[in-house]
């Protein structure tokens, strides 16, 4: 059944009404114009009937006409009258009644001397007539003379009537109607335009800008509705619009207005109607929609500049890291870190990326891929999982499958990390079988199925209709137990679907799950395998270039220095967008890597002074961490000239600095270089060694910056406590929680990360002294043991 909006509804019954009003007005004019028809005819045939002997002469013609006609005394006695006039038995007049003689007496005595214009109304034949008297040119006698208004005053009735119902239809609509003439004059105006019915007696033949002085309201109003007023006129076509009204509370209420034109069969505009609906609900709702949408989008922004800066730590360090001399071992540790960390960057990407996902933009790349490698990926990355739960782990993969296959091996990987995950999360005994295996082998095409069974928890079938669902898990305690948001296999599904797949589940409760996936891929070739990863062999390309590094993050301005220098620039740190900006204006620098979100002034403010002041010309890239959709255009549109997004790799930011800077990058296909890592009890340097490349003398400092970082975050977290400053306890966790970070402190991690958000700890002044007091004993430990271990290098 059809759904019917009330706006609609509200639109079509006034429609009804307006369209039965006008049929009833022309009903009523075709009466009025026979009626002035008929009495141009009884003034003639009065006049006639005037002359002497005229009416003996037409005495039969006068006898058969159907008005009434007579000649009476002035004492009351009938001298002539017409069949029309015999066959009037009884009359009624203003509630009295009257025989014939009563009657015809009654008229000349009260219009004696005087020509008069009756309506009396008679019970005969349920008729009514309206009669003219008038007295002779000696007044010896009264001509009367009658015409039958019957229908006319039936249709005058019903005129009424139908009027009323409209008029009651009108005034208990829950929306605003005013009828206009053609100077926008009030014609009719409801209650709910109008509560005051006294006012609304006073506004009919007024305009609503008289009704604005006379209330003393504003005229922006009047004079916007006076505007659409005469658009509608000179269109002959409906005018909309929205109208924002402030009440004297200073409470917004929303209407949406309307003029609709009524036109005459000359096409000429009699009238117009004007409605307003007020759509307050809906206009808060739209802002609620908007401002929940604003903060998701907020949400996400931050988020991923929470998730993407310790990401860029790890691929960064990873990367140099790769460049060390390392055992077997060793790479392979590392090249499951790497992948893992590839993986997880792609799926960051897509969730951050809302919009995109929402709108169902997600693309797909067409690149040769070898299906071993991808499932080997896979299974480095979820085997040591599997291990720790004593799962037997199996994989099998069909000997016929083409080498190279095209398609998005990134989504690839991502579908089996999300099956095995599963499998592995939901499973406590027994093990997991995946089997790759070509269905069919065409001409330059495999459908190739994945199966993954595993032995765990299964589901039930109710679930099952609803498993790729998002947020969907079967009920609460699967989260608490197994954790996970709901959205991994919504997602494999919508990928699956993208590369024209389909996906099957079998599963019974406490008995185990199979996942099948069947795809068809085109084989490849050694063309089109993507090139390996290119790696910049010349490390004096930057030499003689002065970079200006801004970021508030001391542990990023760190990964971002160490790479740098390599390349021999000459790197000027700043903190914030003001202290950049003061630099400039004393220092020359080549380009400006700039931070988006700093206290003092962020980066967009900062570019903006730099464009004003400073150069126009002057290469700023930005360098974050927020890349949620829209963030790169936004910073072009602020002044600045490109836009690299954490985690970088070495090679993109070094190629987009050589691109603003005239230089000549050359690249090399990259080799593996391995070293060793080391890690401490309480905290770990290998994220230092990593920046530094093992130079002790900047260890050193920058160690020394953690110390002091930390013993002054100690103190503002105790003096906050003091004082019960939640801000001041939240800025402190927020800043020194970067650096605890890198030097590997995972004991006080999810403390900081509370104390960022005290809101959810607001009132439990216990809780948040014992968080504050634990880590402060953490710190100080830590950076006592760090002293002593300055104090042993140096030695």
């Amino acid at each position: 059944m059809k759904t019917i909006n009330p706006k609609e509804q509200q639109e079509s019954e006034l429609s009804v009404a307006l369209y039965g009003k006008k049929m009833v007005e022309n009903e009523l004019e075709r009466a009025n114009s026979r009626i002035a028809a008929l009495t141009a005819e009884l003034a003639l045939l009065r006049q006639s009937l005037e002359q002497p002997g005229i009416v003996e002469k037409m005495g039969v013609l006068a006898n058969e006409s159907p008005f009434p006609q007579l000649r009476i005394s002035t004492d009351g006695e009938i001298l002539l009258q017409n069949r029309s006039a015999f066959i009037l038995d009884e009359f009624e007049y203003n509630g009295r009644h009257f025989n014939q003689q009563e009657f015809w007496t009654y008229i000349i005595k009260g219009t004696k001397d005087i020509e008069g214009d009756f309506t009396i109304d008679t019970n005969c034949k349920e008729k009514i007539y309206s009669f003219w008297c008038n007295p002779s040119a000696d007044k010896l006698y009264f001509n009367i003379y009658g015409t039958d208004i019957t229908s006319r005053t039936r249709i005058e009735q019903q005129m009424e009537e139908q009027r009323l119902f409209f008029e009651d239809i009108l005034n208990h609509l829950p929306v605003d109607i005013g009828v206009f003439d053609a100077e926008q004059k009030y014609i009719f105006v409801n209650p709910c335009a109008l509560g005051d019915p006294f006012m609304r007696k006073w506004l009919i033949g007024k305009t609503y800008k008289e009704y604005c002085i006379k209330e003393n309201k504003p005229l922006t109003i009047a004079n916007n509705r006076e505007f659409h007023f005469k658009k509608c006129l000179q269109n002959q076509e409906e005018m909309g619009w929205e109208e924002e009204i402030i009440n004297e509370s200073g409470e917004k209420s929303f209407f949406l207005k309307k003029f609709y034109p009524v036109m005459d069969d000359n096409n000429i505009v009699r009238i117009v109607i004007g409605y307003g609906i007020d759509i307050t609900a809906r206009k808060n709702a739209e802002q609620a929609a908007d401002a929940s949408a604003k903060a998701k989008e907020q949400f996400l922004a931050n988020m991923s500049h929470e998730i993407r800066t310790p990401m860029n730590a790890i691929m960064g360090m990873s990367r140099q890291l790769e460049k060390t001399i390392l055992s077997e071992q060793q790479s392979l540790f590392l090249k499951t870190i790497i992948t893992a960390s590839s993986n997880l960057l792609i799926i960051i990407n897509d969730i951050l990326d809302f919009s995109k996902i929402e709108a169902g933009q997600l693309s797909l790349e067409k690149i040769g891929f070898s299906f071993a490698e991808v499932l080997n990926n896979a299974k480095s990355v979820i085997l040591h999982k599997a291990e720790e739960k004593g799962l037997e782990f199996i994989f099998l993969l069909d000997n016929s499958i083409a080498p190279i296959l095209v398609g998005d091996p990134y989504r690839m990987n991502q579908i089996l990390i999300n099956l095995l995950s599963n499998a592995v999360k939901f499973t406590e005994r027994g093990g997991i079988r995946t089997e790759v295996i070509v269905k069919k082998d065409k001409t330059g095409k495999q459908n190739i199925q994945i199966i993954v069974t595993d032995t765990g928890i299964g589901m039930s079938q109710e679930f099952l209709k609803k498993l790729f669902t998002m947020f969907s898990q079967e009920d609460r305690s699967i989260g608490r137990t197994y954790g996970g948001t709901g959205l991994g296999m919504s997602i494999t599904r919508q990928l699956v679907t993208m590369m024209n797949g389909t996906i099957t589940v079998e599963s019974k409760k406490n008995q185990g799950t199979t996942v099948k996936i069947l795809l068809e891929l085109q084989k490849g070739s050694e063309g089109d395998l993507p090139q390996r990863r290119s790696q910049i062999q010349d490390k004096t390309i930057l030499e003689g270039k002065t970079l200006l590094l801004v970021d508030d993050n001391e542990l990023n301005r760190l990964v971002a220095i160490a790479i740098l220098e390599q390349y021999g620039a000459k790197i000027i740190p700043a903190i914030n967008g003001l202290e950049a900006v003061n630099i400039l204006k004393e220092k020359k620098v080549d380009l400006v890597l700039m931070d988006l979100s700093m206290p003092v002034m962020n980066g967009l403010e900062a570019t903006a002074l730099i464009r004003k002041e400073i150069s126009e010309t002057l290469p700023v890239i930005a360098l974050s961490a927020n890349v949620v959709k829209g963030e790169k255009e936004n910073c072009l549109a602020h002044g600045m000239n490109d836009f690299v997004g954490k985690p970088f790799l070495e090679e993109d930011l070094i190629r987009i600095i050589g691109k603003w800077t005239n230089t000549l990058i050359t690249l090399a296909l990259s080799q593996k270089i391995h070293a060793d890592t080391e890690a401490g009890s309480f905290y770990s340097l290998r994220g230092l060694k990593d920046v530094t490349n093992g130079n002790k003398d900047i260890e050193r400092k920058l160690v020394n910056i953690f110390i002091v970082e930390s013993r002054a975050a100690s103190k503002i977290l105790a003096d906050g406590l003091a004082q019960n400053d939640l801000k001041k306890i939240k800025d402190a966790a927020h800043r020194i929680k970067p650096s605890v970070a890198i030097m590997g402190i995972s004991s006080i991690k999810k403390d900081l990360t509370a104390l960022e958000n005290l809101d959810s700890l607001k009132g439990k002044t216990v809780e948040i002294k014992e968080i504050i007091e634990r880590v402060n004993s953490v710190l100080q430990l830590v950076t006592t043991h760090m002293q002593n271990h300055l104090i042993v290098t140096a030695k």
